[in-house]
């Protein structure tokens, strides 16, 4: 499987790249709509308005740098409370994303079922998987559902 890594603050991370719709380089946001204050704004994505989601203000508490390596990754979710399960678009703005890795789909699922039996809030990948860096796991349906919850409905 191949995976994309990116930063959020100083803590790397690796997603799947069945997610990734699209990377976008950095762009200025547009001001979003204030009900929803964990969307940073809002970007023109093929005619129509892409809510933004800064992961390192979410997660660190400091907007994400502004740096060359700064990009927006387009993902698809699926918004589980609409009628059909409707997929939808967010971007997340996130740092250094810069690599892809391959990761040998039988090596990273038992990795996963692993860190899902123990408790812990983190789930690391193995060493082996992404080379010799820390990287955890990003799982974006999850995290899109844990951050805006019942708030989705608020988003174009």
């Amino acid at each position: 499987m191949l995976l994309v890594l990116f930063n959020i603050g100083v803590e790397r991370f690796a997603l799947s790249c069945h997610a990734v719709v699209e990377i976008l380089p950095f762009l200025r946001l547009k001001e979003a709509s204030p009900r929803c204050e964990e969307i940073s704004g809002l970007i023109n994505y093929r005619g129509r308005p892409l809510p933004v989601l800064d992961l390192r203000r979410h997660f660190a508490g400091s907007p994400c740098c502004q740096g060359l390596s700064s990009r927006i990754i387009v993902v698809n979710y699926q918004d589980e409370r609409a009628l059909g399960r409707r997929e939808r678009y967010l971007g997340l703005l996130a740092e250094k994303v810069t690599e892809t890795v391959v990761a040998a789909d039988e090596l990273l699922e038992a990795c996963l079922q692993r860190a899902a039996g123990e408790l812990k809030a983190k789930h690391y990948l193995d060493a082996n998987l992404v080379g010799r860096e820390l990287v955890q796991w990003f799982d974006p349906q999850a995290e899109i559902l844990a951050i805006l919850g019942d708030r989705l409905d608020l988003l174009p």
